[in-house]
Parts: structure tokens; sequence; C-alpha cells
């Protein structure tokens, strides 16, 4: 199972379209799917984990298909299977509120990093176009041109910022 960061403070999944997402993205696996549910990491009942570890032995693609199934079944919002199949760019059809754990799972990797304030800074803006730009992020981002009365925001300024900004996303999570 691939160990994620936001496991490390007893975050977990709160929707199938979450993990969607991550399939889709490449940035986990079925397999890693499958080991969230029976280590708790995703709220889930028995009848739907059931179907979505039968899916893993029939193909990848119709693991993803039952993991949409999910979505519409406890969320009611639909993945359309042309958008799905035809666009590779998973932002144009997967609702924003998904990304929201993985913009925390990189932003946590980011400032996990062993490397100075100033990299993990850097790190965080490449990760600002692979996330498609969340306008929350404005605040602790490397390259805006950030003024605080008159003077522009130094590293630590915009370090405390992105510290602040996880720290409020991960009480949304918990709650």
């Amino acid at each position: 199972m691939t160990e994620l960061e936001i496991f490390k403070y007893n975050l977990r999944f709160q929707s199938w379209g979450e993990l969607y997402l991550g399939c889709k993205a490449k940035w986990i696996t079925p397999q890693d799917v499958v080991c969230f549910n029976e280590n708790n990491k995703v709220k889930a009942n028995e009848e739907d984990f059931v179907s979505l570890y039968l899916a893993l032995d029939d193909s990848y693609h119709q693991f993803l298909e039952q993991l949409k199934t999910l979505v519409y079944k406890n969320e009611n919002i639909t993945i359309s299977k042309n958008e799905d199949e035809l666009n590779d760019c998973v932002f144009n059809y997967i609702p924003k509120k998904y990304f929201k754990i993985w913009e925390l799972e990189y932003l946590l990797e980011a400032i996990s990093l062993p490397i100075s304030v100033s990299d993990k800074l850097h790190e965080v803006a490449s990760l600002f176009d692979k996330m498609n730009y969340p306008e929350e992020w404005k605040p602790f981002l490397y390259y805006q041109q950030l003024f605080e009365k008159g003077n522009m925001l130094d590293e630590n300024t915009l370090y405390q910022n992105l510290i602040d900004y996880i720290e409020e996303q991960k009480e949304n999570f918990k709650s």
C-alpha cells in the first residue's frame, strides 16, 4: 500500500470520487484503493468494497468503471463515460471537490521534504500547475507579486501562509 502523508494525520478519503481521481491521474493504483479500504482509510460500506474488490480481478478499465458507479451511487455525481474516454485531462470533467484531498496530500509531501524553505516554496509552485491552479494557493505561491502593507512578502511569510493553509485544510477533513 502506498503510504500517503494524509494518513500520518489520521485523515482518510471521504468519497469514491477522490479515489477515482487518484487512480485516473495515476497517483495511486487500484491495488492501493483496495488496501486503503482494508486499512480503514476510506469511508466505505462492505457492499461497495466487495464490488470494488471483485472489479480488481477484471481490468484497470473495469475497476475505474466500478469506481465511477460507486461515485454515482453514493454521491449522485455522474462522471461521463464519453468525457472519460475521450479526454486525458481530468481537470475538464472531474469535479473540483475531489482534488482537495490530493492538494493537501501533495502540499504535505512538499513541506515534509528535507530541503530549505525556499526549495519547498519552489516545489509548491511546481505543484500549482499539477493541481490546475487552485485559487486558494495564491497567498503562499512563490511567483505571486504579493504585497502586504506596501512590502513584498518574504519567504518566511509565504511559508507561514502555506502552513496556515495546510492546518486549515487538515481541520476541514477532520470534520
